[in-house]
């Protein structure tokens, strides 16, 4: 079963959440959703507004709900009915807060005074960062409170006070995501499913560990903490396999975390290795830079995050074929995460980069 934004939405799951393939039943939205970007911000003008900032008293915008809490509601009923029918499960429930727009009840406002609130610790652009590399964030200047401010494109930087109230209603974003995960999980008490029932909170980015793992890995671990048979690893290519995996099974990293030979443990760098990628349409930032087309991704950035660096090489990509050329270098990152945590000084210039990069991924 699927609650939510468990895909995100549109081509990434071909416009069905893989439905029918993934789920047993049409996957759930909630009908608020489609408010989420529309004019529902009670603005300083007593206007409505799409604005990024977007705390609201819930009773006056549109269907009385926001699409977080309806999510927590229809998860509740499933687990209901799962309850009686004595079966096996998976309920994945996907939530848009604390994506933007900040959109959340106002009274989670009240938990972070603004006077409280800090200013991020490294807000400048890292020294050496490729233009390549540097997100826009054109979805943050198309909401009308940040046009507003009128900053320069692509590096303007967003005035200081603003800067707080973003972050103020991240916290608030964040708490009110909270309540809503804190709702569900007591249902679960409740229902006396918790004994029984493996929970899974993850994100499609951010840390929640120190250790180094991948979302690829989700599927194989959660099948088998289930007992259940895990998959193959996918051949090259995969097309014509039904069923396959990319990830590894971190089943061992759950059970045995405290054994000196557990090859998992943070300090040990054997298998400590996460794969990611990001396209872009071009050499420097742009109207797209953050959300390019298929059609228009003409770079693809692709990185190792290690205990001990994150390397990034940004290649010529091609989008018909789906092939990107390792010869074709663009630019290139490279962070010693241990003397520089905050990844604000590219050395990539200073250490023969590329030759670095195909010894990393033959």
């Amino acid at each position: 079963m699927s609650v939510g934004k468990v895909f995100h939405p549109g081509i990434t799951s071909n416009h069905t959440d893989d439905s029918p393939y993934s789920w047993s039943f049409p996957p759930y939205h909630p009908s608020s959703e489609k408010y989420e970007n529309t004019k529902t911000c009670r603005g300083p003008d007593g206007e409505l507004h799409a604005n990024l900032l977007c705390p609201v008293d819930v009773v006056d915008v549109p269907e009385g709900t926001l699409p977080d809490k309806q999510s927590t509601e229809q998860a509740i009923q499933l687990l209901e009915k799962m309850k009686t029918s004595a079966s096996p499960f998976f309920l994945a429930v996907g939530y848009h807060k604390p994506h933007i727009p900040f959109r959340y009840p106002k009274e989670f406002q009240k938990l972070y005074p603004l006077e409280n609130i800090t200013l991020a610790p490294d807000s400048e652009v890292p020294d050496g960062l490729p233009p390549v590399a540097y997100n826009p964030w054109m979805d943050i200047r198309q909401r009308e409170d940040v046009q507003a401010l009128n900053i320069s494109v692509p590096y303007g930087p967003i005035p200081v006070d603003f800067q707080r109230k973003i972050r103020q209603s991240y916290f608030a974003s964040v708490s009110y995501l909270d309540t809503q995960v804190g709702h569900l999980l007591s249902a679960l008490d409740d229902l006396q499913l918790a004994n029984s029932t493996i929970v899974a909170f993850t994100s499609d980015h951010g840390r929640q560990s120190m250790d180094l793992v991948e979302l690829v890995s989700l599927f194989p671990t959660l099948a088998g903490l289930a007992g259940l048979q895990v998959p193959p690893r996918c051949p090259v290519p995969s097309f014509h396999v039904e069923l396959c995996r990319e990830g590894k099974n971190l089943l061992k990293h759950f059970r045995f975390r405290d054994l000196e030979e557990d090859p998992y443990l943070p300090g040990n760098p054997r298998e400590l290795i996460a794969y990611s990628q990001y396209p872009r349409p071009a050499d420097f930032p742009q109207w797209n830079s953050d959300k390019p087309s298929l059609k228009d991704i003409k770079i693809m950035g692709y990185s190792i995050r290690t205990i001990d660096y994150r390397y990034t090489v940004w290649v010529g990509f091609n989008p018909d074929e789906f092939l990107a050329n390792f010869s074709d270098i663009h630019a290139g990152e490279l962070y010693f995460v241990d003397s520089d945590p905050l990844q604000d000084h590219n050395m990539y210039n200073d250490s023969q980069g590329g030759d670095l990069f195909q010894l990393l991924m033959p």
